[in-house]
Protein backbone atom coordinates (compact mmCIF):
# COMPACT_ATOMS: atom_id res chain seq x y z
CA UNK A 1 0.00 0.00 0.00
CA UNK A 2 1.52 2.97 -1.52
CA UNK A 3 -0.04 6.42 -0.28
CA UNK A 4 1.13 8.55 -3.72
CA UNK A 5 0.06 5.16 -5.58
CA UNK A 6 -2.92 3.55 -4.34
CA UNK A 7 -3.79 6.30 -1.67
CA UNK A 8 -4.10 8.37 -5.19
CA UNK A 9 -6.26 5.80 -6.56
CA UNK A 10 -8.90 5.57 -3.48
CA UNK A 11 -9.08 9.12 -3.56
CA UNK A 12 -9.72 9.82 -7.03
CA UNK A 13 -12.49 7.29 -7.02
CA UNK A 14 -14.41 9.08 -4.44
CA UNK A 15 -14.32 12.13 -5.73
CA UNK A 16 -15.03 10.68 -9.08
CA UNK A 17 -18.25 9.34 -7.80
CA UNK A 18 -19.30 12.44 -6.46
CA UNK A 19 -18.53 14.45 -9.43
CA UNK A 20 -20.80 11.48 -11.01
CA UNK A 21 -23.30 11.89 -8.39
CA UNK A 22 -23.24 16.19 -9.68
CA UNK A 23 -23.38 15.44 -13.16
CA UNK A 24 -25.33 12.83 -13.71
CA UNK A 25 -23.63 11.11 -16.06
CA UNK A 26 -23.71 7.52 -17.10
CA UNK A 27 -22.36 5.24 -19.86
CA UNK A 28 -18.96 7.05 -18.93
CA UNK A 29 -15.53 7.37 -21.04
CA UNK A 30 -12.93 8.24 -19.23
CA UNK A 31 -9.34 9.53 -20.84
CA UNK A 32 -6.69 8.90 -18.06
CA UNK A 33 -3.54 11.14 -18.82
CA UNK A 34 0.13 9.48 -17.24
CA UNK A 35 0.76 6.10 -17.21
CA UNK A 36 2.77 6.08 -14.62
CA UNK A 37 2.44 4.15 -10.67
CA UNK A 38 -0.50 6.50 -10.12
CA UNK A 39 -2.37 6.15 -13.17
CA UNK A 40 -1.79 2.60 -13.11
CA UNK A 41 -3.37 2.52 -10.05
CA UNK A 42 -6.15 4.69 -10.90
CA UNK A 43 -7.34 2.77 -13.91
CA UNK A 44 -7.24 -0.58 -12.13
CA UNK A 45 -9.68 0.88 -9.26
CA UNK A 46 -11.79 2.46 -11.56
CA UNK A 47 -12.27 -0.63 -13.76
CA UNK A 48 -12.90 -2.65 -10.40
CA UNK A 49 -15.39 -0.21 -9.35
CA UNK A 50 -19.45 -0.15 -9.82
CA UNK A 51 -19.06 3.22 -11.92
CA UNK A 52 -21.13 2.72 -15.14
CA UNK A 53 -17.91 2.99 -17.28
CA UNK A 54 -18.31 2.40 -21.09
CA UNK A 55 -14.73 2.81 -21.70
CA UNK A 56 -11.20 4.62 -20.18
CA UNK A 57 -8.11 5.57 -21.91
CA UNK A 58 -5.08 5.63 -20.69
CA UNK A 59 -2.63 7.72 -22.35
CA UNK A 60 1.32 8.21 -22.40
CA UNK A 61 3.83 11.19 -23.53
CA UNK A 62 3.31 9.15 -27.05
CA UNK A 63 -0.15 8.84 -26.62
CA UNK A 64 -2.97 6.00 -26.42
CA UNK A 65 -1.59 3.01 -24.04
CA UNK A 66 -3.03 0.40 -26.92
CA UNK A 67 -2.34 -3.26 -27.84
CA UNK A 68 -0.75 -2.74 -31.25
CA UNK A 69 2.11 -0.55 -29.86
CA UNK A 70 5.58 -2.08 -29.72
CA UNK A 71 6.97 0.40 -27.40
CA UNK A 72 5.08 -0.36 -24.43
CA UNK A 73 6.59 -2.47 -20.97
CA UNK A 74 4.98 -5.00 -19.77
CA UNK A 75 2.68 -2.56 -17.45
CA UNK A 76 1.29 -0.65 -20.27
CA UNK A 77 0.99 -4.19 -21.76
CA UNK A 78 -1.44 -5.45 -19.06
CA UNK A 79 -3.18 -1.90 -18.80
CA UNK A 80 -3.64 -1.90 -22.52
CA UNK A 81 -5.43 -5.53 -22.57
CA UNK A 82 -7.07 -4.42 -19.44
CA UNK A 83 -8.64 -1.12 -21.03
CA UNK A 84 -9.18 -2.92 -23.87
CA UNK A 85 -7.81 -0.53 -26.23
CA UNK A 86 -5.87 -1.69 -29.58
CA UNK A 87 -5.71 1.29 -32.10
CA UNK A 88 -3.23 4.16 -31.58
CA UNK A 89 -4.92 7.56 -30.95
CA UNK A 90 -3.22 10.72 -29.58
CA UNK A 91 -4.58 13.07 -26.65
CA UNK A 92 -6.82 15.38 -29.07
CA UNK A 93 -8.58 11.75 -30.62
CA UNK A 94 -9.00 10.41 -27.30
CA UNK A 95 -10.86 12.92 -25.67
CA UNK A 96 -12.97 13.95 -28.24
CA UNK A 97 -16.84 12.93 -26.60
CA UNK A 98 -14.69 11.77 -23.55
CA UNK A 99 -16.61 12.68 -20.75
CA UNK A 100 -14.24 12.19 -18.23
CA UNK A 101 -10.34 13.94 -18.05
CA UNK A 102 -7.85 12.13 -15.13
CA UNK A 103 -4.52 14.09 -14.97
CA UNK A 104 -1.60 12.83 -13.95
CA UNK A 105 0.86 14.13 -15.98
CA UNK A 106 1.90 18.09 -16.43
CA UNK A 107 1.38 21.02 -16.83
CA UNK A 108 -0.70 23.04 -19.18
CA UNK A 109 -1.67 19.78 -20.84
CA UNK A 110 -4.71 20.25 -21.75
CA UNK A 111 -6.53 23.50 -22.96
CA UNK A 112 -9.90 24.95 -23.95
CA UNK A 113 -10.09 23.54 -27.24
CA UNK A 114 -9.20 20.08 -26.25
CA UNK A 115 -12.13 20.20 -23.33
CA UNK A 116 -14.74 21.71 -25.72
CA UNK A 117 -14.26 19.06 -27.77
CA UNK A 118 -15.56 16.65 -24.81
CA UNK A 119 -18.82 15.54 -24.09
CA UNK A 120 -21.03 18.22 -22.80
CA UNK A 121 -20.84 19.17 -18.83
CA UNK A 122 -17.40 17.20 -18.80
CA UNK A 123 -15.23 16.22 -16.01
CA UNK A 124 -11.73 17.81 -15.56
CA UNK A 125 -9.15 16.28 -12.86
CA UNK A 126 -6.55 18.23 -13.61
CA UNK A 127 -3.66 16.80 -10.52
CA UNK A 128 -0.17 17.74 -11.63
CA UNK A 129 1.21 19.30 -9.31
CA UNK A 130 2.19 22.63 -8.40
CA UNK A 131 1.04 23.27 -11.85
CA UNK A 132 -2.00 21.47 -13.16
CA UNK A 133 -3.00 20.18 -16.67
CA UNK A 134 -5.45 23.39 -17.03
CA UNK A 135 -6.30 26.43 -14.57
CA UNK A 136 -9.26 26.03 -12.81
CA UNK A 137 -11.02 29.00 -14.63
CA UNK A 138 -9.94 28.04 -17.91
CA UNK A 139 -11.51 24.47 -18.03
CA UNK A 140 -15.15 25.77 -15.88
CA UNK A 141 -14.69 28.59 -19.45
CA UNK A 142 -14.84 25.57 -21.79
CA UNK A 143 -18.28 24.43 -20.06
CA UNK A 144 -16.88 21.91 -17.29
CA UNK A 145 -19.29 21.25 -14.56
CA UNK A 146 -16.86 19.86 -12.12
CA UNK A 147 -12.81 20.81 -11.73
CA UNK A 148 -10.24 19.30 -9.42
CA UNK A 149 -6.73 19.88 -9.04
CA UNK A 150 -4.42 18.64 -6.32
CA UNK A 151 -3.84 22.46 -5.25
CA UNK A 152 -5.24 23.67 -1.69
CA UNK A 153 -5.58 27.03 -3.26
CA UNK A 154 -8.61 25.78 -5.45
CA UNK A 155 -11.63 23.80 -4.65
CA UNK A 156 -12.09 20.64 -4.86
CA UNK A 157 -8.50 19.53 -3.63
CA UNK A 158 -7.88 15.82 -4.76
CA UNK A 159 -5.43 14.97 -1.95
CA UNK A 160 -4.58 11.33 -0.84
CA UNK A 161 -3.68 12.76 2.29
CA UNK A 162 -7.70 12.86 3.03
CA UNK A 163 -7.33 8.84 2.70
CA UNK A 164 -4.08 7.14 3.77
CA UNK A 165 -4.21 7.82 7.99
CA UNK A 166 -7.39 5.98 7.60
CA UNK A 167 -6.29 2.78 5.30
CA UNK A 168 -2.99 1.84 7.06
CA UNK A 169 -5.42 2.30 10.24
CA UNK A 170 -7.94 -0.29 8.90
CA UNK A 171 -5.42 -2.20 7.85
CA UNK A 172 -3.66 -2.80 11.37
CA UNK A 173 -6.87 -3.01 12.64
CA UNK A 174 -8.27 -5.30 10.79
CA UNK A 175 -5.21 -7.84 10.85
CA UNK A 176 -5.22 -7.59 6.81
CA UNK A 177 -2.36 -9.45 5.09
CA UNK A 178 -2.55 -7.61 1.92
CA UNK A 179 -4.44 -3.85 0.50
CA UNK A 180 -6.88 -6.01 -1.91
CA UNK A 181 -9.17 -4.04 -4.23
CA UNK A 182 -12.11 -4.85 -1.62
CA UNK A 183 -10.44 -3.15 0.76
CA UNK A 184 -9.47 0.33 -1.39
CA UNK A 185 -13.02 0.01 -2.72
CA UNK A 186 -14.44 -0.13 1.16
CA UNK A 187 -12.54 3.06 1.18
CA UNK A 188 -13.37 4.75 -1.48
CA UNK A 189 -17.31 4.04 -0.87
CA UNK A 190 -16.45 5.45 2.81
CA UNK A 191 -15.35 8.57 1.60
CA UNK A 192 -18.25 9.10 -0.58
CA UNK A 193 -20.99 7.80 1.33
CA UNK A 194 -19.20 9.94 4.55
CA UNK A 195 -19.69 13.25 2.05
CA UNK A 196 -22.68 12.10 -0.18
CA UNK A 197 -25.37 14.97 1.98
CA UNK A 198 -22.73 17.96 1.20
CA UNK A 199 -21.96 17.47 -2.35
CA UNK A 200 -21.58 20.25 -5.06
CA UNK A 201 -20.00 20.90 -8.00
CA UNK A 202 -17.41 22.51 -5.60
CA UNK A 203 -17.17 20.46 -2.54
CA UNK A 204 -16.85 16.81 -3.66
CA UNK A 205 -14.55 15.70 -1.44
CA UNK A 206 -14.53 16.02 2.64
CA UNK A 207 -11.65 18.18 3.85
CA UNK A 208 -8.27 16.46 4.76
CA UNK A 209 -8.61 18.18 7.74
CA UNK A 210 -11.66 16.36 8.76
CA UNK A 211 -10.83 14.39 11.91
CA UNK A 212 -13.03 11.85 11.45
CA UNK A 213 -12.00 9.98 7.80
CA UNK A 214 -8.98 8.22 9.90
CA UNK A 215 -11.84 6.04 11.59
CA UNK A 216 -14.27 6.21 9.51
CA UNK A 217 -12.43 4.57 6.47
CA UNK A 218 -10.68 1.96 8.93
CA UNK A 219 -14.23 1.20 10.14
CA UNK A 220 -15.40 0.16 6.69
CA UNK A 221 -12.33 -2.04 6.18
CA UNK A 222 -12.26 -3.55 9.32
CA UNK A 223 -16.30 -4.27 8.23
CA UNK A 224 -14.80 -5.75 4.94
CA UNK A 225 -12.13 -8.03 5.78
CA UNK A 226 -13.68 -9.80 9.08
CA UNK A 227 -17.42 -9.80 7.01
Amino acid sequence: MYDDQHGTAIVTLAALMSAVEVTKKKDLKIVIVGAGAAGIAITKLIKASELDVESIKLVDSKGLVSSDRDDLNKYKVMMAELTEQSSTQSLNEALRGADIFIGEAAKDLLNKEMVESMNNDPIIFAMANPEPEIMPDVARSAGAMVVATGRSDFPNQINNALVYPGVFKGLLESGAKSATDEIKLAAANAVFDYHKDEITAENILPSILDMKMADIISEAIVKVVNK
